[in-house]
């Protein structure tokens, strides 16, 4: 298939760093008499450039940009994150690390800011059939967000 032939050929899946590796997702093709036309969502690292990603397509074929949007790279000693994880922890009572995820989010949009969301025992109900989540998930989730939101407000 074309996604495996771009991966095995230009080695887009070497992309990686500690947010992830790239992910290549052709959604849209089409055709006219003469060309093929593979509309793809690109996802790369934040430690990438999306210049280094488009050097590789061209090795593909003729590409045009129709739109792309920087990766989102907090670290994860900032001040945001830290306190978003120790929230978190205090709550769960656990001792986890942030960790980084390659979906689209606002947060891109923010001048500073993060995606935040606790996910229970590692396992996402995001996005299937019948995508739900237990009350007392959610009554944890509301106690995480108002305690962050105190701890960032007061200092």
């Amino acid at each position: 298939d074309f996604e495996n032939f771009v991966e095995d050929r230009f080695k887009i899946k070497d992309l990686k760093d500690e947010t992830g590796e790239l992910t290549f997702s052709p959604d849209l093709i089409s055709c006219d008499e003469e060309n093929i036309f593979i509309t793809t969502d690109i996802r790369y690292p934040s430690t990438k450039k999306g210049k280094e990603i488009i050097e590789i397509l061209d090795k593909i074929g003729k590409n045009e940009i129709i739109s792309h949007t920087k990766p989102l790279m907090v670290p994860k000693d900032s001040k945001l994150v830290k306190t978003l994880c120790n929230t978190y922890n205090k709550v769960m009572k656990t001792n986890e690390e942030p960790v980084s995820m390659g979906g689209g989010t606002y947060a891109k949009q923010l001048e500073k800011g993060v995606a935040f969301g606790p996910t229970p025992d590692k396992v996402s109900k995001a996005h299937i059939i019948n995508e739900s989540e237990e009350i007392t998930y959610l009554e944890k989730c509301y106690e995480i967000y108002k305690l962050a939101i105190k701890e960032l407000i007061s200092e």
